[in-house]
């Protein structure tokens, strides 16, 4: 006979599946963050970047700042996600750093 916990449940399960998800929406979100922080340092290495843990309503604002200068960009959380494999948002997004660096 079997206790009770031995038996994963379609709820246990269904739990364990979301937090996969997670884990792995986590690791893109990383990987999306660092890609911007190198657009940003090829757009200009001197300029200092912070980026918020977590968006809210599904945009980061992110915020630039060489000197005394300061900038606040938008970013959707979708286009961090999709930074480092495509081509199209890497562009769109490169010039809106682009722009804003050169606003600083």
């Amino acid at each position: 006979m079997r206790a009770m916990g031995d038996i994963p449940t379609t709820a246990a399960k269904r739990i364990a599946a979301w937090w996969k998800r997670k884990v792995e929406s986590m690791d893109e979100m990383e990987e999306g963050k660092q890609k911007f922080l190198e657009v940003v340092k090829g757009a200009d290495a001197a300029v200092q970047v912070v980026i918020p843990v977590t968006p809210s309503n599904s945009m980061f604002l992110i915020s630039l700042t060489k000197g005394p200068n300061r900038k606040f960009i938008t970013v959707s959380e979708d286009d961090i996600i999709d930074l480092p494999n495509e081509a199209g948002i890497l562009a769109k997004v490169t010039k809106t750093v682009k722009d804003a660096v050169s606003a600083l």
